[in-house]
């Protein structure tokens, strides 16, 4: 008797399982020759600088490739000199802001540690015998 209602309770919870599953959407018919150019881009702000229906943004990669182009040809400008002349640029820049954060922000200064010489020779010798003694 309990065997059966445990079993018709497994086979409802089966049921629901089986329905619960979403139906995957149904992918557009239409072929490639059909869809707006925007969608076969990828409908995203990339096919929004392709199309130039973001002027601003297209133009300014524009610009920015025509820049490259003309040092790298027109100018005969090598990758390596820009790479060089932007890592010293940003060295510099690492430098002038680090000198100005130590102008406004001093850190303390801490009171100098002395020790005697005898100290620190009697800490060399019990030092070496320890060391001495471990390979021994």
């Amino acid at each position: 008797m309990f065997d059966d209602l445990s079993s018709s309770s497994d086979s409802d919870a089966k049921d629901k399982e089986k329905k619960s599953f979403l139906v995957p959407p149904k992918k557009d018919s239409r072929s490639w020759k059909e869809k707006p150019v925007h969608t076969l881009l990828g409908g995203g702000e990339a096919a929004d600088i392709f199309l130039w229906r973001s002027k601003k943004k297209s133009a300014g990669i524009l610009g920015f490739a025509t820049i490259v182009w003309a040092l790298f040809e027109m100018i005969e400008y090598h990758l390596l000199s820009l790479l060089c002349h932007v890592l010293i640029l940003v060295l510099g820049v690492h430098f002038l802001w680090s000198n100005r954060l130590y102008l406004i922000y001093r850190c303390p200064e801490f009171p100098q540690v002395a020790l005697d010489e005898d100290t620190v020779l009697q800490a060399a010798l019990v030092l070496r015998l320890e060391i001495y003694d471990l390979f021994v």
